[in-house]
């Protein structure tokens, strides 16, 4: 089962398991009937990544336009106190607003109404640069698929950081056609339809740094290169958000692919805006893998 309809199926599963609370607060909050605001229920919001597995949380309501979830708490948030406040400190952190009902709360339904607009009308947008850290996917009221922002601002990390400790030299400064590989693979990137470039340097960092002088792309030096690709995708991504808060995704590619051509780059480019994936990946070998 892939990632994107397991998250599907676990929205979709709680949507059909909705408490009586929970229906009572939907009734008053689907089709826009609050204000005209646009709710979704039992939405996934990804707050961190595991390597290229996202870790989300289910909020049993949302606002997009208002950065707003809303919560519905039985019983059994009377024992996860410490859960609930982790959570909602994470999401505070995403630049997101939680507030909680209890489900006796629910028996005025017009309080819980009126409460939900004084937190709207009190919401600060958030800072620019969490407007795409908070990772809060779209889904269709009625439980269709997840999609990001198709048409945001579309970035790719070149991961270059690596020490080639296994080969004994510099594997980005290689010659593949009279080129180093870091080079070609920059160039690559540059030339395809993709918005933005970032190049992640980690070890012989100036030297590499050099290479790239000329190249119309973003370098970013990644100081715990040493502990592994995953914290110079975390510097990667951090730059394209900070830098450009309308990114809605980015491809990762490697330096020592020099097959890698702009024309595949641009299929899954192609292939994320038709499909509305959560996550597009190449095949070969017999096996998943970058970009």
């Amino acid at each position: 089962m892939s990632l994107t309809k397991k998250i599907v199926d676990i929205t979709r599963e709680l949507r059909r398991l909705q408490t009586p609370q929970e229906a009572i607060l939907w009734e008053k909050l689907r089709n826009r009937r609050l204000n005209k605001l646009k709710f979704l229920r039992q939405h996934p919001i990804v707050y961190e990544y595991s390597g290229y597995t996202p870790l989300f949380f289910v909020a049993d309501f949302y606002c997009h336009q208002h950065k707003l979830v809303i919560e519905v708490d039985g019983k059994v948030h009377d024992f996860q106190k410490d859960y609930d406040q982790n959570r909602d400190t994470i999401l505070t952190e995403l630049g997101l607003r939680v507030i909680r009902f209890k489900n006796e709360e629910l028996k005025n339904i017009d309080e819980v109404l009126n409460k939900i607009l004084a937190a709207i009308n009190s919401t600060h947008p958030p800072a620019p640069s969490l407007l795409c850290r908070e990772g809060v996917s779209k889904r269709s009221e009625d439980g269709g698929e997840l999609e990001r922002g198709r048409r945001g601002t579309i970035a790719i990390i070149v991961l270059a950081a690596g020490s080639s400790s296994r080969m004994g030299q510099s594997k980005q400064q290689l010659l593949i056609d009279g080129k180093s590989l870091l080079i070609h693979s920059a160039q690559t990137a540059i030339k395809s339809e993709a918005d933005k470039v970032i190049v992640v340097l980690g070890s012989e960092e100036q030297s590499h740094r050099k290479l790239l002088n000329n190249l119309s792309v973003d370098t970013v030096f990644n100081s715990r290169w040493q502990s592994g690709m995953g914290s110079s995708l975390k510097a990667g991504l951090n730059h394209a958000i900070s830098k450009n808060p309308e990114t809605s995704a980015v491809i990762v590619m490697v330096c020592d692919q020099p097959l890698l051509k702009p024309d595949h780059l641009n299929s899954l480019i192609k292939k994320y805006r038709d499909t509305n994936a959560l996550l597009v990946a190449s095949l070969y070998s017999n096996t998943t893998g970058v970009p």
